[in-house]
């Protein structure tokens, strides 16, 4: 009988140490998780902000005559179709009207308005992005 007693309390202490670390790892691998998608977010900011940079520089030349407007979006383009960030990242440019402006891969797409995509849930998700970015105070005023 207390061989039994002891077997119990074994099975008792195994099970709640089970569920202890069980825990634990999932506390584990979801702070790392956070923490990525943390550092992944303020590299991609990061690397917009860079974007933006660039276009203003460009847009400077412009308003003092180096381009023309016409130029110096053409020129803007031509930078951000060869700019590449993590592995497969890129970038695109949409306008406030959800035209596609340019894409490095999708090129049919230029040209043509995007503002009623919708993605695989039905959302319009270039509306979304376009009131995002000007809610953020991300959208350039170049006039």
């Amino acid at each position: 009988m207390r061989y039994s007693k002891f077997k119990k309390h074994m099975l008792t202490l195994s099970l709640v140490s089970l569920i202890s670390m069980i825990v634990l790892l999932f506390v584990i691998v979801w702070h790392l998780y956070s923490a990525i998608l943390k550092e992944r977010k303020i590299l991609i900011h990061s690397q917009v902000d860079t974007v933006m940079s660039l276009m203003h520089e460009v847009y400077e030349d412009a308003l003092e005559g180096k381009l023309t407007k016409v130029e110096a979006q053409h020129q803007f383009l031509e930078y951000i179709e060869k700019l590449k960030y993590s592995d497969n990242g890129y970038f695109w440019v949409l306008n406030t009207k959800g035209m596609m402006l340019m894409h490095p891969y999708n090129k049919s797409s230029v040209g043509q308005s995007l503002i009623h995509s919708k993605d695989k849930d039905g959302k319009f998700f270039v509306k979304t992005f376009i009131t995002t970015a000007q809610h953020s105070g991300r959208l350039a005023k170049t006039g």
